[in-house]
C-alpha cells in the first residue's frame, strides 16, 4: 500500500481501484512528488497547502491518466507522473475554491482550509496550487513559465494584490474591465 501524506488516511475502496488497475507503483510515485513538493513550498502557505492534500486521497484522475498511458505508450514514465501532479495541484485548487464558495466547513472527514485557516489563506494557497500546477506545463504548448512566478506571488485574487487594492500597471486594461473592479 502506497504510503499516505501527512495527516492522511488512507482510502481502502481506492487502493482496491488503485491495485485492480495495476497502478500501485505510478500512485506512490505521485505520493512520493507531493510529498517533495510540499516540502519545498513556500513557508508561509505550507501548512494550509500541506491541509489541502490531508484526508482521503481517490486519485481518480491521475489514475485515468495512467490508463490512457500504459494504453498508448506502455509504463508511465516521469512525464506522466507529473502530468499527474500538475491534475492534481489543480483538482486540489478547485476543492479549495469550491469550499470557499460554498462555505463548507469539512471535506474528506476533516476541516477545509478555510474552516481552519480562514478564506484570505485558502484562496492564497488556491493561487499558489494553480501557479505550481502552471509550471508543470512550463515546456509544452502555452508555456506558462513566466506568468506562474506572478501568480504564485499574488497568491490568487486573479493577481490582484492582496491588501495594495491596485493592479500592476501592467493590467491595466484588467482593471477596468467591469469583472475586475
Amino acid at each position: 500500500m502506497a504510503p499516505a501524506l501527512p495527516g492522511q488516511a488512507v482510502s481502502t475502496a481506492s487502493d482496491v481501484v488503485i491495485a485492480g488497475l495495476g497502478a500501485e507503483a505510478e500512485i506512490a510515485r505521485l505520493r512520493e512528488r507531493l510529498e517533495r513538493w510540499l516540502e519545498q513550498v513556500d513557508p508561509e502557505l505550507r501548512d494550509s497547502l500541506t491541509w489541502a492534500f490531508a484526508g482521503t486521497p481517490k486519485h481518480f484522475r491521475p489514475l485515468t491518466l495512467f490508463a490512457c498511458h500504459r494504453a498508448l505508450h506502455g509504463e508511465p514514465d516521469d512525464r506522466a507522473i507529473e502530468l499527474a501532479f500538475a491534475i492534481e495541484l489543480m483538482h486540489n485548487m478547485s476543492l479549495v475554491i469550491d469550499d470557499v464558495l460554498d462555505e463548507s466547513d469539512e471535506r474528506r472527514g476533516i476541516d477545509t482550509i478555510q474552516k481552519r485557516f480562514g478564506p484570505l489563506p485558502a484562496l492564497m494557497a488556491s493561487g499558489y496550487l494553480v501557479a505550481d500546477a502552471g509550471d508543470r506545463g512550463a515546456g509544452g504548448p502555452g508555456a506558462l513559465r513566466p506568468r506562474a512566478g506572478l501568480r504564485r506571488r499574488r497568491g490568487g485574487g486573479g493577481g490582484r494584490p492582496w491588501g495594495r487594492g491596485r493592479w500592476p500597471a501592467s493590467w491595466a486594461p484588467c482593471s477596468r474591465s467591469p469583472r475586475w473592479s
